[in-house]
């Protein structure tokens, strides 16, 4: 069995929450307030932890100081400050209290969390609150399987969950960990927990939760720590995940197309942070043996996205792509792709998108990844009459060469060529472990303006090995 982190297809950073409420307190008497000869204005500036991220939208930041308080919706890690008209008098003590909504927990309200004490005096004006209580950094999932190559999850899987967790106080803490999945198609939610000792250390902790999925559906997530000293007290939760962590199909599904078989890709998460499907109603082999991928909106609001993947591995070789496909009609967030992959340093790409922009004319794209190396990319229009387009990669060990052409033609006919392009930079490592894949996505995850499915079909795909290459790969 091997374990494969899921980083580029399933995984994405949540970070940490930032503050949902926070609370100020004079320590003196109103009257005593009310009495003093001298006021200043002094900026209240509401910081969270040094590793945070963006707030969770919706979430709101709330000070009261001396009766006079100040809310905002705060994007950022500090976006919440403003000037209170204070006594300028020595020995005024601000408290602040973190409190999460942590509506996904059973005892949502009164979560708090200590800060540190602030003393106001007239030799600052500017003052801080900083986190000192244990808190989530993020959550990670890698599965169990013996295909690693294929990113989907299917009933009977096995998960595991890495809950990364940091404590900046100089005390220790008996804790305890929940994390929380809830499957949006039955409604089930399953309860996972751990006590754990937490060491006064800015050192990251580290805990892992098993689960295996029983059912089919997109799972989201919440997770949380408390101090278990303090009755129900907890430092740090985060309510439902906006996006789904995994999604989990009926079954694992297998196409055979231009006599290769073909993993079809089913969950959630990258490319564009997409819903994927194996669906055989939205990816399918026609009459003509010709692969159909599709973009499709769902009664549930969501577009799924659909992309195949070889089982087998290729190398050097001649590549040719006969299409199908309106590509100039597409949205303008609509992404096709062809492309030989193993990881981010391994990667040969032809795309086609307008990536967000409508007036971009420049809808080619050959790539070999890290595309943001100078000389690393060539853009080009397309300008077609019809759907009918070849598309070419020929790769050896010294360079990697680009070519489309209007209509099939195994050879590009004179005054047919769309684009050319020769890529003489640092050769591709593993000369013989890419895959193949072509998917059908959304940039970004945004939707289409209109409703409308999109279909890109490749009509053929023919592979031929050097002459000195084996065709021995399969995997």
């Amino acid at each position: 069995m091997h374990f494969l982190n899921l980083g580029q297809h399933f995984f994405f950073f949540m970070g940490v929450m930032v503050l949902s409420g926070l609370e100020a307190f004079s320590a003196l008497p109103q009257d005593q307030i009310k009495s003093a000869d001298k006021v200043e204005q002094v900026l209240i500036h509401l910081k969270n932890i040094a590793e945070g991220s963006k707030l969770i939208p919706g979430s709101e930041g709330i000070i009261n100081l001396e009766n006079r308080s100040y809310k905002e919706e705060s994007q950022t890690l500090d976006g919440m400050a403003s000037f209170y008209e204070v006594p300028a008098k020595k020995g005024y003590t601000v408290k602040g209290m973190y409190k999460s909504p942590g509506e996904a927990f059973d005892h949502p309200t009164e979560l708090w969390g200590i800060w540190h004490d602030i003393e106001i005096s007239p030799q600052r004006t500017e003052y801080s609150f900083v986190r000192n209580m244990p808190y989530i950094v993020d959550v990670k999932m890698s599965y169990q399987r013996e295909n690693t190559a294929n990113p989907s999850l299917a009933k009977g899987d096995e998960m595991i969950f890495n809950v990364l967790y940091r404590n900046p106080s100089t005390k220790g803490y008996k804790s305890r960990l929940v994390l929380l999945l809830q499957n949006s198609r039955s409604g089930e939610i399953i309860r996972m927990e751990k006590d754990v000792e937490v060491q006064p250390s800015e050192r990251l902790g580290n805990e892992h939760f098993e689960f295996t999925a029983h059912e089919a559906g997109e799972y989201y997530f919440a997770v949380g720590v408390f101090v278990k000293q303090r009755i129900n007290q907890w430092t740090d939760s985060w309510d439902w995940s906006e996006a789904p962590l995994f999604f989990v199909t009926s079954e694992h599904r297998t196409i055979d197309f231009a006599g290769y078989s073909w993993d079809v890709k089913a969950g959630y998460g990258n490319p564009g942070g997409n819903f994927w499907s194996n669906d055989s109603s939205l990816i399918w082999i026609d009459g003509r043996g010709r692969l159909n991928l599709t973009l499709s909106p769902a009664p549930n609001g969501n577009w799924y996205a659909t992309e195949v993947i070889s089982q087998k591995t290729f190398g050097h070789g001649i590549y040719t792509f006969y299409l199908d496909a309106d590509l100039q009609a597409f949205d303008p967030h609509v992404v096709a792709g062809i492309f030989l992959y193993q990881d981010e340093e391994n990667e040969i790409d032809i795309e086609f998108s307008r990536w967000g922009d409508s007036e971009n004319y420049q809808l080619g794209n050959y790539v070999i990844q890290p595309s943001e190396q100078p000389g690393n990319h060539f853009r080009f229009p397309i300008l077609t009459s019809g759907s009918y387009t070849t598309h070419r990669i020929v790769w050896t060990p010294h360079e990697i060469l680009f070519s489309s052409w209007h209509g099939h033609y195994d050879q590009a006919p004179e005054g047919r060529i769309i684009a050319q392009w020769q890529y003489a930079g640092a050769p591709i490592q593993n000369q013989d472990r890419l895959r193949l894949f072509f998917n059908l996505w959304l940039f970004r995850g945004i939707k289409p303006k209109s409703d409308k499915p999109e279909i890109f079909t490749i009509a053929r795909f023919n592979y031929e090995p050097l002459s000195n290459q084996s065709d021995d790969t399969e995997q």
